[in-house]
């Protein structure tokens, strides 16, 4: 059961009996009360004859003035409205001293408050959260991806001016981004705005990047290719990658899908299977949930196809290897595909996370308009937007620049490889020997 969940029925259980003791209430704070119980033996406009449920006289009640409520009924002293002769009722009686006045009347031997007195509105969210929390499809995991063992975390409790100070130190080996001083992305979010705005991050409830396939990967290249881009995002974010049970294209319905205007290839609305589809999917420790898929996407009318969507609040995102070139054939053909993939992967899964768009047109999250743009692009981070991920994944930089370019080493991708080194010398000198997880940052 969810906190939300939990709360919504604590509420409806506290409304249901703050009215029970209200209506049990013998006596009101300076007011003198009783309850009278029994069968209405007559009446009219501004008076009530009760037939008290211990055989005694009836009791002749003045309830002109008074403030007498009656369910259903929306007047009880209009007795033909609502209350019939013979109808046991139960009395809140004021004044004890004078003439029985009534100020409540409620159908019924158990004055249980009629559920109308909360707005319909509520009842319906709160039934409709139920719902969906007893509805949630489960995603079911094929395979975990775990990164391999580290030293403690240097950022176990980081200090957001201690981040952001140790990643400027790295600035001179982030020239190949453009502009090494730049601090702003392209909306105006420094790494300190980013900190503000409580972005999504992985804590100790979200720790698990989901990796979603939708449709089949059938051919042997496409599930090697998912594979390594599991270990990938593994160790570019230092979270642990679930990789879950194909989603069928059957459960995508046929307005989100159309034939491409001009190759009559079929592709999927990538802003469908964001809000409707991966959406109510998302598992409840996932940090990231990102949908995979081998057919070519559209986020809808005016566009004509995209590599990758994600959406900065939900933690959802998607993207497309049916772009990324030819898989089988050349090794090198293949290599080319793995890497525009994994770029695509981390940028939209950085997305997932609340990291914008940046203007640092050599980093992984800055925007581009064409492939050629992309392609000169390498899998890496500006100072400022490294920070962001290491103060939202609690990172140890070291180990993750060190596990990359082993990563990259070993499956023949030197130019990232050579990068990957670079930034793991000049990690080493801002934030300690990677044998020593107890340093403190050497000067900040």
């Amino acid at each position: 059961m969810t906190p939300v969940l939990a709360l919504c029925c604590s509420a409806l259980l506290a409304y249901r009996l703050l009215w029970r003791w209200l209506n049990h209430l013998p006596a009101w704070t300076g007011v003198k009360a009783a309850r009278l119980t029994g069968t209405i033996a007559g009446g009219r406009e501004g008076l009530l004859i009760l037939a008290p449920a211990d055989g005694g006289e009836p009791i002749s009640i003045a309830t002109a003035g008074a403030k007498v409520v009656a369910w259903p009924a929306p007047g009880a002293w209009r007795i033909s409205r609502g209350l019939r002769l013979g109808d046991p009722v139960t009395l809140l009686v004021l004044d004890l001293e004078g003439p029985p006045s009534a100020a409540r009347i409620v159908r019924g031997r158990w004055p249980t408050p009629p559920l109308r007195r909360m707005p319909s509105m509520v009842v319906a969210i709160v039934l409709g959260i139920v719902l969906l929390q007893l509805l949630r499809p489960h995603v079911e995991v094929d395979r975990e991806i775990r990164v391999p063992s580290a030293s403690p975390f240097l950022l176990d409790a980081p200090d957001p001016v201690r981040v952001y100070a140790a990643t400027r130190h790295m600035a001179a080996a982030h020239a190949w981004a453009g502009n090494a001083q730049t601090t702003r992305s392209r909306g105006g979010e420094s790494f300190l705005d980013y900190v503000r705005s409580q972005p999504n991050v992985a804590d100790a409830q979200r720790r698990y990047i989901y990796l979603q396939p939708v449709g089949p990967f059938e051919e042997p290249r496409q599930a090697h290719l998912l594979r390594l881009t599991g270990r990938f995002l593994a160790r570019f974010f230092c979270l642990p990658v679930r990789v879950a049970r194909e989603l069928p294209l059957s459960e995508i319905p046929q307005f989100a899908r159309r034939l491409h205007p001009e190759t009559a290839h079929l592709q999927l609305q990538s802003t469908y299977l964001i809000h409707n589809l991966l959406r109510w999917r998302r598992p409840r420790e996932a940090a990231i949930y990102l949908g995979i898929t081998a057919v070519d996407i559209w986020p809808g009318p005016g566009w004509e196809a995209v590599y990758g969507q994600a959406s900065l609040i939900k933690r959802v995102g998607v993207l497309s290897i049916y772009r990324h070139g030819e898989l089988d054939g050349e090794r090198g053909r293949f290599r080319l595909a793995l890497v525009r993939t994994l770029k695509v992967a981390a940028h939209e899964s950085g997305h997932t996370l609340s990291m914008k768009h940046c203007q640092n047109r050599g980093c992984l999250m800055s925007g581009h308009n064409d492939r050629e743009e992309a392609d000169q692009r390498f899998p890496v981070l500006c100072p400022d937007c490294l920070a962001k991920l290491l103060w939202a994944t609690r990172c140890d930089p070291v180990q993750r620049y060190s596990r990359l370019a082993a990563f990259c080493w070993k499956h023949r991708l030197s130019d990232e490889a050579s990068i990957y080194a670079q930034l793991l010398s000049a990690a080493v000198k801002a934030w300690g020997e990677p044998d020593r997880p107890g340093k403190q940052l050497a000067s900040y």
